[in-house]
C-alpha cells in the first residue's frame, strides 16, 4: 500500500539521517582539532623565534581549516536534507490517515462571499487545500489558493493534467 511505502522510506531517511548527523558531528569536532592544531603549532613556531614557519603553519592551517569546514557544511546540508525527507514521508502517511490538523487549511484565504469556496471547504480545517497544500514559501500557498477560488480555462485544466501526468 502507499502508506507502507511512505513507512519504508521514512525509515530509510531516517536511517540515513542518524548516520549523517554522526558523521557531521565527527567533522564538527575535526574543525574543533584543526583549529586548535593550527593555533598550537603556530605558538611554538612564534615561541621559537622561527616566524616564517609559523605564518607558514597559519596559512596550511587556514586552508585546512576551511576545506574541513566546507565539507562539514556539505554534510550538514545533505543531513537536512534527509531530515526533511523523513518529515515528509511522515506527513504523508498522517494525510493518508486523515489526519489534517497540523496542516495549514488556508484560513487566511477564506471568504464568505466566494461562490464556492465556503460550501465546498475549500478553505480551513479539513478542508481541501489542507489536504492538497504541499507548499512551502508564501507564494506557493497563494498560488494554490488563487486555483481554488478561479476555475481555470479548459486549455490551462489540460496543461495541467499534462503536467501532473509528466510528473507521476
Amino acid at each position: 500500500s502507499r502508506e507502507n511505502k511512505f513507512k519504508q522510506r521514512a525509515a530509510a531517511y531516517a536511517e540515513q539521517e542518524q548516520k549523517a548527523a554522526g558523521k557531521s558531528k565527527s567533522v564538527s569536532w575535526l574543525r574543533v582539532v584543526v583549529f586548535v592544531a593550527g593555533a598550537v603549532t603556530a605558538w611554538l613556531f612564534f615561541r621559537d623565534g622561527n616566524t616564517s614557519a609559523g605564518i607558514i603553519s597559519i596559512v596550511g592551517f587556514y586552508i585546512l581549516f576551511i576545506l574541513v569546514m566546507r565539507w562539514h557544511s556539505r554534510l550538514d546540508y545533505r543531513y537536512k536534507q534527509l531530515q526533511l525527507l523523513s518529515k515528509l514521508n511522515l506527513q504523508e502517511i498522517d494525510r493518508l490517515q486523515g489526519k489534517l490538523h497540523t496542516f495549514d487549511g488556508g484560513n487566511s484565504f477564506k471568504d464568505d462571499q466566494h461562490p464556492y469556496t465556503s460550501d465546498l471547504d475549500i478553505f480551513g480545517p479539513d478542508s481541501l487545500f489542507q489536504l492538497m497544500n504541499r507548499s512551502v514559501t508564501s507564494i506557493g500557498k497563494l498560488r494554490l489558493a488563487q486555483w481554488f477560488r478561479q476555475a481555470a480555462a479548459t486549455p490551462e485544466v489540460l496543461r495541467r493534467q499534462e503536467a501532473v501526468a509528466e510528473l507521476a
